[in-house]
């Protein structure tokens, strides 16, 4: 059986002047950790190592309707998980990614939505402040995201080959 893992590594200057190599093997060493026993008989049998300095999301405002949900509308046994997929919970980056991860699984195990998932408290006053702030600033953020002044993350790709 095979599984293809992406991981993301942010504010990791420090990877930049390792080997891919030496990359794959710190990213094994981390899943080891935190999967646990069958990561650990798992074997690399594929990897890409995509090295993006100084780099940011590619999502923006108005970018949510470009977004996979977590379940593919085309491929029937396809989920995705991840800060990049559309959810109505209101989380974003890794809490949207654990979030969606559960999301994935309840769709795969067939549970009803929202099992494992607590909801968010609505936002506070600060929060709709900062929002309405944002909304009077989006044609500056427009300018910027046109003029290529936002750069992607940096991001690694494994796949990983489990055993029987």
């Amino acid at each position: 059986e095979t599984s293809i893992i992406e991981l993301d590594y942010y504010h990791a200057n420090s990877l930049l002047l390792m080997s891919d190599e030496d990359i794959v093997d710190k990213a094994k060493q981390d899943l080891d950790t935190i999967l646990g026993e069958e990561a650990r008989r798992a074997k690399v049998t594929d990897a890409a190592v995509v090295r993006l300095p100084n780099a940011v999301n590619w999502y923006s405002p108005g970018s949510y309707s470009n977004m996979p949900d977590v379940k593919s509308s085309s491929l029937h046994n396809v989920f995705f998980a991840g800060d990049i997929c559309r959810s109505r919970h209101g989380s974003w980056s890794q809490e949207k990614a654990y979030v969606t991860g559960i999301e994935a699984a309840n769709e795969i195990l067939g549970r009803p939505e929202g099992t494992g998932i607590i909801k968010l408290q609505p936002d506070e006053l600060l929060s709709h402040l900062g929002g309405m702030v944002f909304r009077q600033q989006k044609p500056c953020l427009a300018w910027v995201m046109q003029n290529g002044l936002l750069r992607w993350w940096t991001f690694w790709q494994f796949k990983i080959h489990r055993p029987p």
